[in-house]
C-alpha cells in the first residue's frame, strides 16, 4: 500500500493532496476483491494490494498465445460481466447452436478461472 501511496503522491496528485490520495487508496481497496482471481482470505486480509493472481491455463499444444489472451480477458470486468450475463435463447431459435455451446463453455471456464479453487485450469472443452 505504501508503494501505491508514494506513486500517487509523486505522479498523480498535486503537492498537499494527501486526502485525495487516501480517497484513491480506499477506492482501489474497495474494488480489490473483484480484481483478485483466487479469493484467498490470506490475500484479502493483508495490507498488501494484489492486483490479480490469475490461474495458469494448461497448454494443449500451441495454445499458449490463446491462453494468455484468455487470461487478459478474464481480468477485464466488462468482458467477464458480458459473458456471465449471456443466457441461452428461448425464442424458438435452434436450441443447441454452436454459439450457444461456445458461450456456455466460456462461462464455465471463466467461472473456474475467476472463482474456482484451482491454480491451473484446463480448457480442453474447446479442443
Amino acid at each position: 500500500v505504501s508503494a501505491i501511496r508514494d506513486h500517487l503522491l509523486r505522479f498523480v496528485c498535486k503537492q498537499g493532496e494527501s486526502r485525495i490520495v487516501d480517497d484513491c487508496l480506499v477506492k482501489i481497496q474497495s474494488i480489490h476483491h473483484d480484481l483478485v482471481m483466487n479469493h484467498n482470505d490470506a490475500i484479502l486480509t493483508t495490507d498488501k494490494i494484489w492486483l490479480s493472481t490469475p490461474p495458469g491455463l494448461i497448454n494443449l499444444g500451441a495454445t499458449c498465445y490463446l491462453n494468455s489472451q484468455l487470461q487478459c480477458l478474464a481480468q477485464n470486468l466488462g468482458f467477464a460481466h458480458g459473458i456471465f450475463s449471456w443466457k441461452r435463447r428461448t425464442d424458438g431459435a435452434e436450441v443447441n447452436s454452436r454459439m450457444d455451446r461456445v458461450l456456455e463453455t466460456m462461462q464455465s471456464i471463466l467461472a473456474r478461472m475467476r472463482y474456482g479453487p484451482c491454480s491451473i485450469v484446463c480448457t480442453n472443452e474447446f479442443s
